[in-house]
């Protein structure tokens, strides 16, 4: 039997969620607008300096009029433009972003997510016991139906809670975490929004295979004539630039680095494969940590998960952009006009040679970092679920049993107005319930 008037709250619930999430949309679209016509109205005045910085050449070296150094004024503020037009792009983009993901709210409301977003079906187990009767992974299931998880640290987190049972003590920490995750609808917009690109290709085990990678050039011995053979190159050049020396000792400088240079190549490739397959979406994982980093959580589980980013008394989010500098100054070895400089001085074995001492101290971090951000993920993930579904209670578990009661249940993929709900007891006093009917009179839902 339906718990009476059980259909009517849940439409009154999902309606206040409705109309929530219809306010932010058209504030979102309302903000994507913005720095839409912002970033017409900059790139209108990129044009309107750049044609002014053509006449003022003009000026400047065909009629000589005016000094060279008013060009410095356009460039100046035309490279500002730039850098403008560059954040207002950024802004709109996130808009959007925050514009779909409170759509794909209102398209769950209306049940029309099915075949939208991560399946689950690579978690998929044929000797599972349940996955399959219960639709757990694939297109119309209950991972499809809970996923917002971006990484795939967070779907391989939602997967295995669903397939792998807990403890009741962990169930109550998740549920407390669910809690309060659920009232931060703007930490879970963060969430879903933060940062460019697939971060899902981001692979927990690529970077546990970068973290565990061997230390190529972490020999004292590679790092110390690297050191010396730029000290000695600039005491060449200096040397011989005062007319103290002729160039013979700058050209014997340049043999060894050459030879050095072939010796470590082996090396070298294998740090820039390891460490650029491992950089690719770092820059999405530091926006995310420094989001999390900023918020006080009060849920002894989303403490706890807090605490595990702590390393060293420095925020990891610093950590990353940190490496991402490193990793800057080793891609600065490509720029054609700093090649002929960085080439002598050994700019990119240097920075190799930082990344890797990086990577010594901090990529075992990394790794714990990304496991992290899987777990909130996962919360966030049935937080969306419970804010969404207000009516939809907290299991709660009896002292003694065993025992199963179940008021008003519901099959959480149909949809509520065609949702048959049904009152279920199993106990001491009945142990056994034996379902009969009709093929496809809905059993197996039941």
């Amino acid at each position: 039997m339906s718990e009476p008037g059980a259909t009517d709250r849940a439409l009154a619930g999902t309606d206040e969620v409705r109309r929530e999430y219809n306010a932010r949309l058209s504030g979102r679209q309302a903000e994507e607008r913005h720095w839409e016509r912002r970033g017409v109205v900059i790139s209108a005045a990129r044009l309107g300096v750049f044609v002014l910085g053509l006449l003022l050449a003009w000026l400047v070296f065909r009629t000589h009029l005016l000094n060279g150094w008013w060009l410095i004024a356009p460039a100046t503020v035309l490279a500002a433009l730039m850098v403008g037009h560059e954040i207002v792009i950024g802004r709109k983009r996130r808009a959007a972003a925050a514009a779909a993901y409170y759509q794909d709210g209102l398209d769950r409301l209306d049940h029309r997510w099915i075949g939208r977003g991560p399946s689950g079906n690579r978690f998929l187990d044929a000797k599972h016991p349940y996955a399959g009767d219960l639709d757990l992974l694939g297109d119309g299931s209950l991972f499809q139906l809970l996923c917002r998880a971006r990484t795939s640290a967070g779907q391989e987190t939602l997967a295995r809670w669903l397939l792998q049972p807990a403890s009741v003590e962990e169930v109550l920490l998740r549920q407390e975490a669910v809690r309060e995750l659920a009232a931060a609808v703007d930490l879970r917009e963060d969430l879903a929004v933060l940062g460019e690109g697939d971060p899902s290709k981001l692979r927990l085990q690529g970077l546990v295979d970068w973290q565990q990678a061997p230390g190529l050039l972490r020999t004292g011995r590679v790092r110390t004539f690297a050191i010396v053979l730029t000290i000695s190159l600039l005491l060449a050049v200096a040397a011989w630039a005062a007319h103290l020396v002729r160039a013979t000792p700058l050209l014997v400088v340049l043999l060894l680095q050459g030879i050095y240079r072939f010796r470590v190549q082996r090396q070298m490739r294998s740090v820039i494969g390891v460490t650029e397959m491992a950089m690719r979406d770092l820059p999405l994982m530091a926006a995310v940590l420094g989001r999390l980093e900023g918020e006080r959580f009060l849920t002894a589980h989303l403490q706890a998960l807090r605490t595990r980013l702590d390393t060293d008394g420095r925020r990891p989010s610093r950590r990353l952009r940190q490496l991402e500098r490193l990793q800057d100054c080793f891609e600065a070895r490509r720029n054609a006009l700093f090649a002929p400089i960085s080439f002598p001085l050994l700019w990119d074995i240097h920075a190799a040679i930082a990344l890797e001492s990086w990577r010594e101290r901090h990529g075992a971090a990394v790794v714990g970092w990304f496991r992290v951000i899987g777990e909130y993920e996962a919360l966030a993930s049935l937080a969306s679920v419970a804010y969404e579904r207000p009516e939809d209670v907290y299991p709660q578990f009896a002292a003694e049993g065993p025992r199963f009661e179940g008021v008003g249940l519901g099959h959480p993929l149909l949809a509520e107005p065609n949702c048959v709900r049904n009152d279920l007891r199993l106990d001491r006093t009945q142990s056994l319930l034996i379902i009969s009917g009709s093929n496809m009179s809905g059993k197996s839902t039941w």
